[in-house]
């Protein structure tokens, strides 16, 4: 941590210098890999937007039609990617995807090479937030930002409420 030339005490955080290694997990946008990238840390893709891509390409999106489920080729490419094997990965996606899919592989490489690595705990922060505000607004996407804020402390009352209940 001594080669870092940042200020690591942003909101107040105390950090300990020992030998850590930083990682950072996202979608593949650019500057998510830049920042990395400065920080000379390790990059992961994360696996909700690369099973997106796997599943439009194979199974299909709900909603729309697609003429056949490949279910066999979206398990090969799910478990080829799980496995940080992006040579593989790559040859297979290249006769199987569009275009627009194998250039998102390609691209995040360096993010696909630690997917099996020990230290690999997974990124799942986006996927919580979208399956909870899923689960708020059952699926709707129409609410205004104050009909959201209303909704998330009224389910924020709930949970206190219950979680008093609970521990008396």
């Amino acid at each position: 941590m001594n080669h870092y030339d940042i200020n690591l005490n942003i909101l107040g955080v105390q950090w300990e210098y020992h030998n850590y290694n930083l990682v950072v997990a996202g979608d593949g946008a650019l500057w998510i890999k830049a920042m990395a990238t400065w920080l000379g840390c390790y990059y992961i893709l994360d696996k909700y937007h690369a099973y997106s891509y796997l599943w439009k390409s194979f199974v299909g999106v709900r909603g729309k039609k697609k003429e056949s489920h490949d279910w066999t080729k979206y398990i090969d490419g799910t478990t080829t990617f799980a496995s940080g094997d992006c040579n593989q990965l790559l040859s297979f996606l290249k006769s199987n995807v569009n275009e627009k899919t194998y250039n998102y592989f390609k691209n995040n490489a360096h993010g696909i090479v630690n997917q099996n690595a020990s230290w690999n705990i997974g990124c799942s922060a986006e996927s919580d937030v979208y399956h909870f505000l899923k689960s708020l607004t059952n699926g709707a996407k129409i609410y205004n930002y104050q009909t959201l804020n209303n909704l998330l402390i009224a389910k924020a009352n709930y949970l206190n409420a219950r979680s008093y209940l609970n521990s008396a």
